[in-house]
Order: structure tokens, then sequence, then C-alpha cells
């Protein structure tokens, strides 16, 4: 995430082997080295991997979740909604009422997604 946000608000030009040039979507333009990009790479790692991802504390919320985001994917998957599916149209084929269904089940695996999401981005 942080790279793409720094890809999308920074213009980079390279003006020889040592330099690039970066212009901000705010207007501040200035030169750097490579290196900077070496340093900004490793700068992403450590926040993501030293300081957040390996405290315990997050480490416990995420198994948990990790328990919880596999129920549901499975219970979406083969426990029962797409396995009933199957077995309810295999023999009925295809037509609008299947299209219907279709879509309904489509959009109930969406809300789910969309709840699985939310509870991943709200894990501190």
């Amino acid at each position: 995430m942080a790279h793409q946000l720094f890809y999308d608000c920074v213009w980079t030009k390279i003006i020889d082997e040592d330099v690039v040039r970066r212009n901000y979507t705010h207007g501040y333009a200035g030169t750097v080295d490579f290196d900077f990009f070496c340093q900004f790479a490793n700068g992403i790692e450590t926040v993501l991997i030293d300081w957040w991802l390996t405290d315990t504390g997050f480490l416990l919320k995420f198994k948990k979740f990790d328990k919880w985001r596999d129920a549901k994917e499975d219970g979406m998957a083969w426990d029962n909604d797409m396995i009933a599916f199957w077995e309810s149209w295999l023999d009925v084929g295809y037509g609008k009422l299947y299209d219907e269904a279709w879509s309904e089940l489509s959009a109930k695996h969406e809300e789910i997604r969309a709840v699985i999401e939310t509870k991943a981005v709200a894990i501190d």
C-alpha cells in the first residue's frame, strides 16, 4: 500500500545514472539519488515487518481473524453455498431464474467479503 501511495502521488523521471527527479502532486519538486528508493523500501519493510507484523498482540489478533476468515470463506465456497447452489441448479439448467439465483448468491458473497475486509483493516 505504501509503495502504491508513493507511486500515485509522486511522478519520477530518471535524469542520469544516479539522479531521479521527483514531482509531487501538491507541487513540490526535487532530486534524489537511487539510494533514496532503497531507503524508502527498507523503511516500509522495517515498519511493516519489524514494528507491526511481529508485535505479539497483533499476531494473536491476526491468527484469531485468520481462523474466522477461513471459516467464512469455507462457508461461501464448499461447506454451504456453492455446493448447495450447484446441486440445486445441476438438473434445472441455465436461464433467467438461474441468473437471478447466481446474482443473489454473488451479492451475498460480496457482502461477506466486505465484512471480512472491514475486520481485517480493523486489526490493530
